[in-house]
């Protein structure tokens, strides 16, 4: 999975939007399967926050600003659950 996040952030850097969001896609797809997301520890929910963000920055950039809403809005959900000390 993280595989998968980290080469999505390289043609993000290349302003490949389209592939980066077809890894982000195959990225998503994995969370219920990888055991270690069934915990979400704080790790976990911070990877799950990158890509939720990542993927609504790529819809942005395409133009699906319903799907970039809707992937920004999932991210902003986990923050709560992240416990983030100030």
């Amino acid at each position: 999975m993280m595989e998968y996040i980290d080469n999505a952030y390289v043609f993000i850097k290349q302003n490949d939007f389209e592939r980066a969001l077809t890894l982000l896609k195959k990225a998503y797809g994995l969370q219920d399967l990888v055991p270690q997301f069934a915990h979400h520890c704080q790790r976990d929910n911070y990877t799950l926050v990158v890509m939720f963000h990542n993927m609504g920055l790529c819809y942005q950039n395409l133009s699906m600003l319903a799907e970039a809403g809707a992937s920004i809005c999932e991210a902003i959900k986990i923050f709560p659950i992240m416990n983030l000390e100030e």
